[in-house]
């Protein structure tokens, strides 16, 4: 589960309430929009990336939204 940064009271507490289980609890460390530092043209780069690329954007969206979301351990081995 990945919290919002901004979100420190309730990654504080999702954190003490999966002590334990098998769920791990991470900040979101990121900092501004990465495509907004890349200079140059991207397209081939924006073909490249793919599906990876849309679900970072979904993930993004996601902790945008409700502050958090729940990545499954598969789908981000998958995703890099």
């Amino acid at each position: 589960m990945i919290v919002g940064r901004d979100e420190l009271r309730l990654y504080d507490y999702v954190r003490r309430r999966f002590t334990g289980e098998s769920v791990e609890v991470v900040l979101d460390r990121r900092h501004g929009d990465r495509h907004e530092r890349r200079e140059g043209d991207q397209s081939a780069a924006v073909e490249r990336r793919g599906q990876t690329d849309r679900r970072v954007h979904r993930v993004d969206d996601h902790l945008k939204a409700q502050g958090w979301v729940v990545i499954r351990r598969d789908e981000q081995t998958t995703a890099r």
